[in-house]
């Protein structure tokens, strides 16, 4: 189960099914179209998994890395911080 935050700052749950690319793929293209974005999307931006990288692809639009999130990454593994925790 995903979540996502709305304008009030609520979760909202976009799916419950497995991660797997044929459900990404698939929920991406229903909520375009839900959306009423179809023919205005054009690009999916994502922090790279397995699963994402050809989501874009199959739906006809270009799939990119977040620049963001790879720098995050850098910097992290350059202070010698593998993993986030949480302060109990």
């Amino acid at each position: 189960m995903d979540d996502v935050v709305g304008r009030r700052w609520q979760t909202h749950t976009w799916t419950d099914e497995r991660h797997t690319q044929d459900n990404i793929t698939t929920r991406l293209a229903e909520i375009s179209t839900e959306w009423q974005l179809s023919n205005e999307v054009v690009t999916v931006v994502h922090d790279g998994p397995a699963n994402m990288r050809e989501c874009g692809s199959r739906n006809g639009w270009v799939n990119v890395d977040c620049s963001a999130h790879k720098i995050h990454l850098c910097v992290m593994s350059a202070i010698g911080i593998d993993n986030v925790s949480v302060a109990s």
